[in-house]
């Protein structure tokens, strides 16, 4: 199922604020959907059974902030939303790991365990 087609079917239980919507992002869109299929696999047939989280709706927030939620639906329904700025520092962060720590390496130094530390934190 496409993202923007089960979005429709969540919006059905009255939460419609901050839902993104990775196709309007032409330049991130393919990592969310990526993400969405991943996440919602996952949730589908492994979580489910686990933990009971049936059901759940898992969608991406609007915010450019770096966070994530998880919190019960009045209605019942399990909400996990992850803000759309985490999913991008994500993929900027650990996509270009090598334009963080490759110059070094490529100048015969090994990047210290510290500064691998502090960019993995940051």
């Amino acid at each position: 199922m496409e993202y923007r087609e089960y979005v429709e079917q969540f919006k059905q239980l009255g939460y419609e604020e901050d839902i993104f919507y990775p196709d309007e992002d032409p330049v991130y869109g393919k990592v969310f959907n990526s993400f969405f299929i991943f996440c919602r696999d996952n949730i589908d047939h492994k979580m489910w059974e686990a933990i009971n989280i049936k059901p759940c709706y898992f969608f991406f927030d609007k915010s450019e902030e770096y966070n994530a939620m998880a919190v019960p639906h009045p209605t019942g329904e399990k909400l996990i939303a992850i803000n759309k700025g985490l999913i991008k520092a994500f993929n900027d962060k650990f996509t270009n790991l090598d334009a963080y720590i490759g110059v070094n390496q490529r100048k015969g130094e090994k990047p210290s365990r510290l500064s691998r530390r502090n960019f993995l934190l940051t």
